[in-house]
């Protein structure tokens, strides 16, 4: 698991920290016996957290409606200037490329082929058995 943090003062004077994780395993239940229940997964999570105030939101939202003048992302409330928006698509650039996430894209992209193309098998035997769709 790969995390990069971006810190800046904010113009009140409080520190503005933005934390980028890259998560290759999701923990979906817990369990008495076994103990955590977890799958393989590939996500990125971007979290805003301003000093005083505690974490503001947890996704980067590129477009911000009613945004003041400067603002060109936001994670929840906390406005987002055009430096800081690059530091973080940097550092989601840069935990994209970890070893774990990247083997995991990989499949997922093997497996949609597979299904392409066994979708595509389908089609064909059913085109077959039905002689193109015919009706007698």
């Amino acid at each position: 698991m790969t995390t990069r943090t971006i810190q800046w003062t904010l113009t009140t004077g409080k520190l503005a920290t933005v934390t980028v994780e890259a998560q290759t395993r999701r923990v979906i239940g817990t369990d008495d016996w076994i103990g955590e229940i977890s799958k393989p997964c590939a996500e990125l999570t971007v979290t805003g957290h301003v000093e005083g105030m505690g974490i503001l939101g947890y996704s980067l939202d590129s477009y911000p409606r009613n945004a003041p003048a400067g603002v060109v992302a936001t994670i929840g409330c906390l406005g987002i200037k055009v430096e800081q928006y690059k530091q973080i698509k940097a550092a989601m650039a840069e935990c994209e490329q970890d070893p774990e996430y990247q083997a995991y894209v990989a499949a997922e992209r093997r497996a949609a082929k597979l299904d392409a193309e066994y979708a595509k098998h389908v089609s064909a035997v059913e085109d077959m058995m039905t002689c193109g769709g015919k009706t007698y």
